[in-house]
């Protein structure tokens, strides 16, 4: 196959067409350096989204409702939460819900909508708690956006 397509292109345009395939992909490969974890810490801080009132005068306690895993996804890497619940397990009470795509989890609604919480979402924000004080929403379950929000929900927190 070579052969034929050297007999109608000539070698030194294919060398030259090479060349330019080699240049751009050495462009587009990764490079090794560091991420900016400053530069994603900013984004994420600018990315969050408020509503209601989110301040606490204390350590809150978080807990975050998880649906189960699906192949696709894999299992979230991050999390606020020191304690996580999945469907069907119960509930505690708590300061902060932390949930993903509610809209698609019924049972994330009824837990999470308590009078008085705050409610995080890091998916989609196509549901709004009727009852919760503050929500938060992060647009992604990203280590920078989980510290975007534990850093706005200790604003004001004695250390």
């Amino acid at each position: 196959m070579q052969a034929a397509l050297v007999a109608r292109v000539p070698e030194e345009r294919l060398l030259e067409a090479s060349g330019r395939i080699a240049r751009v992909a050495a462009w587009a490969r990764p490079t090794g350096g560091a991420p900016d974890r400053a530069a994603a810490a900013d984004a994420a801080r600018r990315a969050l989204a408020l509503v209601g009132d989110t301040k606490f005068t204390s350590r809150p306690r978080i807990v975050e409702l998880r649906p189960v895993a699906n192949i696709a996804a894999g299992e979230a890497e991050h999390s606020l939460a020191a304690e996580i619940v999945r469907e069907g397990e119960p509930v505690p009470e708590a300061d902060v819900y932390v949930v993903r795509d509610a809209h698609r989890h019924p049972w994330m609604q009824v837990a999470a909508d308590v009078e008085g919480a705050v409610v995080v979402e890091t998916g989609l924000p196509l549901w709004r708690p009727s009852r919760a004080r503050g929500y938060v929403v992060t647009y992604g379950g990203s280590r920078a956006s989980y510290q975007a929000v534990d850093d706005l929900l200790s604003e004001g927190v004695p250390v």
